[in-house]
């Protein structure tokens, strides 16, 4: 009988989903997620929410099982993986000027769709692994709360340290030089199916310039994560997450600008040991620094006299 059939299906799919450790995605959740606004740019395949929105609810159901699959089989569509980089030209700047135009890069709807459910379960898995000390990519976070740490920090003890030294790092490129296997090394918690379809995610992703009317050829990209994919903070994030730090030497960070105020007679010292780790690090993930936008705030006190 058919509805023995669609039992059966039923079971095998929930054991399935048992034995991969997932949470399936049911429509409901489906057009929760896909409940956003629909006034946004398009990637290559010209689908919008809107599109979606308009869907009945048996296709509705249909794509809610190519999402599900696409969990169970650990699979990210090629087709959603390819970027469209556009350019928005800067006000007030020669337009001849390659510098005059700003970088801007667009996703499949349906991809971001299964982003959101990559994003969620690696969110609810991992979320302890992402250090206090990182306020960027966070709920109810911004700078403000970086600089008043390394501000009071400092002001703590100013009054009696010999030594009141910052060291403000900026990562170069960063979410271009994010290295795939250091970035998959520490998936590796979040376990088999969320690492697996994370994966897929990153790898072969491909980019594609388009500029007045014209396409360019897809180019592979092998060392970065999506900037303006949903899954991509958490990511990078994560990548950042065992950045080494010293006793006497507190971090502060807001995404890739990184903040290490520390006080008292050995400042300097641990601030350099925590200069050459980091460095060690930068070398073994390929990351490096942005020379010109680190800078090194000092303040010393001397004889009872305080010298900027």
């Amino acid at each position: 009988k058919l509805s023995d059939y669609i039992l059966q299906t039923r079971c095998l799919r929930t054991h399935l989903y048992t034995l991969f450790h997932l949470t399936p995605l049911t429509s409901w959740s489906w057009k929760k997620m896909r409940s956003k606004k629909t006034r946004v740019a398009l990637g290559f395949d010209d689908i919008t929410r809107s599109h979606l929105k308009s869907l009945p609810a048996p296709w509705l159901d249909h794509l809610t099982n190519i999402l599900n699959s696409c969990f169970r089989l650990g699979y990210f569509l090629d087709y959603w993986k390819v970027v469209k980089l556009e350019t928005i030209p800067k006000p007030d700047v020669d337009p001849r000027s390659i510098n005059a135009h700003s970088p801007r890069t667009l996703y499949s709807v349906m991809g971001k769709l299964l982003e959101k459910a990559i994003f969620a379960r690696l969110q609810r898995r991992l979320h302890a692994t992402i250090p206090p000390w990182q306020y960027g990519f966070r709920q109810k976070c911004s700078t403000i709360h970086q600089i008043l740490g390394v501000k009071a920090e400092l002001k703590s003890k100013r009054a009696c340290a010999t030594w009141c030294v910052a060291v403000c790092l900026d990562l170069k490129k960063a979410f271009d030089k994010v290295r795939h296997p250091s970035l998959l090394f520490k998936l590796a918690p979040a376990g088999r199916t969320v690492y697996i379809i994370a994966a897929s995610y990153l790898k072969d992703r491909c980019v594609r310039a388009q500029f007045d009317g014209y396409t360019s050829a897809p180019r592979l990209v092998t060392s970065w994560v999506p900037q303006g994919g949903i899954v991509s903070p958490f990511l990078f994030s994560l990548f950042l997450a065992d950045l080494p730090v010293t006793p006497g030497v507190k971090i502060w960070g807001y995404a890739d600008d990184i903040a290490l105020p520390a006080t008292g007679r050995h400042a300097p010292d641990a601030l350099q040991q925590t200069l050459d780790a980091i460095s060690n690090w930068g070398t073994v993930n390929i990351m490096g620094l942005n020379p010109a936008k680190c800078t090194t705030p000092l303040e010393l006190r001397s004889g009872g006299m305080l010298m900027t």
